[in-house]
């Protein structure tokens, strides 16, 4: 009988937890597909059948009218921008907030590399390189 009560409050916990982390995009407007409990938006990638470049040009091509789209990376969130004047703005006027990159798989060749790079350790890289590939 415990045990019945234990599993019972253990699948009511993570119910309520994945429908926590899953609503995120819901309660603040973002456009999303609906996405699977852990798995989130990438089932149809991690089961060959489909090329996440497929997938996110199809996510891009679903709601023409939005800015940017939101997808679930199993329970993380990303965002696809899809406004070019949007782009922009993350990439040059308010880059300090968008300096971290999610990168899976990094092969240890290119961890160096300014992609891969995080945080402070990305802006002294920028800075050393961003003469090199300037006109002066």
């Amino acid at each position: 009988m415990i045990t019945l009560f234990c599993v019972t409050v253990l699948v009511g916990v993570l119910v309520l937890y994945l429908r926590q982390v899953y609503s995120s995009f819901s309660r603040n407007g973002v456009k999303h597909f609906k996405p699977l409990p852990f798995l989130g938006n990438v089932s149809r990638i991690l089961l060959r059948q489909d090329h996440i470049a497929h997938d996110l040009s199809n996510l891009y091509h679903s709601f023409p009218e939005e800015r940017f789209v939101g997808r679930y990376e199993f329970t993380r969130e990303a965002v696809v921008v899809r406004d070019i004047e949007l782009l922009k703005k993350i990439t040059v006027k308010d880059f300090e907030y968008f300096i971290d990159h999610s990168v899976i798989g990094i092969e240890s060749a290119f961890e160096r590399s300014l992609f891969f790079l995080k945080g402070e350790e990305w802006k002294n890289m920028r800075s050393a390189l961003s003469p090199a590939f300037t006109s002066s």
